[in-house]
């Protein structure tokens, strides 16, 4: 049905309520052939709350009708792309200022330390407790809101990570920790967080500035390891270099959209995917969630295994057929993992795919945790923008958040 235009009577309040918004009347699907005619008030409510609506979002929407991305959307796309293409880089500075800020910050023995941060400010406590694993001597632990656990006290470390300083629940567990005497780090880019710091004395890790939190993984893990590596038996910073470098060679594939991530995206196409893997790469998986949720605009899960293998497989057996065409299932696994998790994870592989949705093991490359690890960020990295680029949605903007915040401060 071609488009037509809806007549309002000059001067009413729902032409009044369009003109505001500045889109013009004459975009709505009404049959041309109809004479023109003023609606009822009920139903001239409607549409001019449809038309505000349409406004609103028509950032997100002109893609999906023009099936084409704008211009503006192209110009995020390619902007995250050059940044996740960075990430491996920030890992080396990162590593080598937090070193030299754990010499003059760590003047104690070797202690339990929390890194307390939300969303992409708090991935990294996540990937560093894995990359160290159960070498490290202490104990390595993420905290994902204002709430500390009563054994941060006096002799233990506290990592508070906000990267626009202003995030409040790290701003309150800055102040708990204060009280309790913890040793307090910051890392952030700015904000409160890094004016509380230097009026208290406390020692600082600066993020790097102007990109989304997200985007400053690498610098934040890099900076997380250095701050620790005075307390290892040997130095991570060998392995690092190595890492990076590795990482580094394989990312023109990743990009690449003939690469493994832009197949995935492919196969993963509409559906939600739930993203399984064992306890080494749960920050992974964790971390591939956020990036779908944050970069594609779409909804994603993350699991554990062989926790999943007691609930997860009763969910998957009982998916309706009509159903299954929506979901996936990504299990993640590197070299080390091991046999008994590798049989689970080839058990609901079957399963997911015998009802009908989409299954499939992917296998990260690298023999050393922080290698798997930086290669499943980057991997990552890309899936989500390949998704974004899928569903034409800008992968910079995350206004969604920004309207949370507005509506708890007000």
């Amino acid at each position: 049905m071609p488009l037509g235009e809806i007549h309002f009577p000059r001067g009413s309040r729902t032409a009044r309520r369009i003109g505001r918004s500045g889109c013009r009347t004459g975009t709505i699907g009404i049959d041309p052939a109809r004479p023109p005619h003023a609606p009822s008030p009920g139903v001239a409510k409607g549409v001019s709350a449809l038309v505000a609506l349409l406004c609103r979002y028509k950032e997100y929407l002109l893609p999906l009708w023009s099936g084409s991305m704008t211009a503006g959307h192209r110009a995020d796309l390619d902007r995250m792309r050059s940044l996740v293409a960075t990430l491996p880089d920030q890992v080396d500075p990162g590593f080598r200022a937090g070193a030299c800020l754990g010499e003059s910050a760590l003047r104690i023995d070797p202690s339990p330390v929390w890194f307390v941060g939300m969303g992409g400010s708090g991935i990294a406590g996540d990937l560093a407790a894995a990359a160290l694993g159960d070498r490290a001597g202490f104990s390595l632990h993420a905290v994902r809101g204002p709430e500390l656990p009563p054994d941060l006290r006096k002799g233990t470390v506290a990592v508070l990570s906000s990267y626009s300083g202003e995030t409040w629940e790290v701003l309150r567990a800055y102040d708990v920790a204060g009280r309790r005497g913890a040793t307090r780090v910051v890392f952030a880019a700015g904000g409160q967080l890094i004016d509380r710091a230097e009026k208290d004395g406390v020692p600082t890790f600066r993020l790097p500035p102007d990109q989304p939190p997200r985007t400053a993984v690498g610098s934040a893990l890099g900076g997380l390891l250095g701050l620790v590596d005075a307390w290892l038996p040997t130095s991570n910073a060998g392995r690092i270099t190595h890492a990076v470098g590795r990482t580094r060679r394989r990312s023109p594939r990743f990009a690449s959209s003939r690469g493994p991530a832009a197949a995935l995206a492919r196969a993963v196409g509409d559906r939600t995917p739930y993203i399984y893997a064992g306890a080494d790469l749960l920050p992974i998986a964790r971390r591939w969630r956020t990036d779908i949720e944050e970069n594609a605009k779409r909804l994603a899960m993350f699991d554990g295994l062989p926790e999943a293998f007691h609930h997860a497989v009763v969910g998957w057996d009982a998916l309706p057929r009509p159903e299954a065409a929506r979901w996936g299932a990504i299990l993640l696994r590197w070299s080390g993992t091991g046999r008994d998790l590798k049989r689970g994870a080839a058990y609901l592989e079957r399963l997911a795919r015998s009802r009908g949705a989409f299954a499939r093991t992917v296998q990260l490359p690298g023999d050393d945790p922080i290698e798997y690890l930086l290669n499943g960020i980057v991997l990552g990295g890309y899936l989500s923008l390949f998704l974004a680029e899928r569903s034409r949605a800008p992968p910079l903007r995350t206004d969604a958040i920004d309207r949370l915040k507005a509506a708890l401060t007000t």
